[in-house]
């Protein structure tokens, strides 16, 4: 069993609302839709328990517990760099690939839902609870955390991936406000090596 934690956008808050206003129940109801357009029709998840997901109360977070369907259902190829990176990871850290291309495809699924400004952050918990996945989509970047030793943003770049794996032989993490110094010194440090 997969565990689901999403988190509703907080506008109320930068709105000086509190977190029992109209407001409020105004973005747990948009989550709530987003979930279930997200996860009511798709093919290779099913929802055991949704949590507070629909309650009439707002909350920050829900809980929700998924379950792979079929393991057999061909799941369609995700071909952003970001995701190929994050299912190697996860196949690296022994979780099985058609799992992962599930994952993956989940992944995709919530960033459209973020970019539509329909909930916040989601994680993702592995059933033998060894490895999580964090979807932030703070500043407008999508960061992935893998396993909490993985971050990628989602937009990330071959390039800025195999930059990432060169300089240790592995995926190193980098916390959102220093990735646009990172890649300042990655480039240098190429520019470096190249010369």
């Amino acid at each position: 069993m997969f565990t689901l934690n999403v988190c509703r956008r907080l506008d109320n808050r930068v709105e000086n609302l509190p977190d029992d206003s109209p407001r409020a129940v105004e973005l747990h109801n948009l989550r709530a839709h987003a979930l279930h357009d997200v996860l009511d029709l798709d093919e290779s998840w099913r929802v055991v328990s949704w949590g507070a997901t629909d309650d009439a109360k707002p909350h920050e977070w829900v809980e929700l517990w998924i379950a792979l369907k079929d393991l057999a259902v061909q799941v369609a190829p995700v071909a952003v760099p970001a995701l190929t990176f994050v299912g190697k990871a996860l196949v690296e850290a022994g979780v099985a690939a058609a799992t992962a291309e599930a994952v993956k495809a989940l992944i995709a699924k919530f960033r459209k839902k973020q970019q539509a400004n329909e909930l916040r952050d989601a994680n993702l918990t592995l059933p033998s609870g060894s490895s999580a996945i964090s979807c932030h989509p703070d500043g407008g970047i999508l960061t992935i955390t893998v396993c909490r030793q993985i971050s990628v943003g989602y937009d990330a770049s071959p390039t800025d991936l195999a930059a990432l794996e060169s300089t240790t032989g592995v995926p190193i993490e980098i916390p959102l406000p220093l990735v646009p110094a990172a890649r300042e010194l990655i480039k240098k440090w190429r520019l470096g090596t190249s010369a």
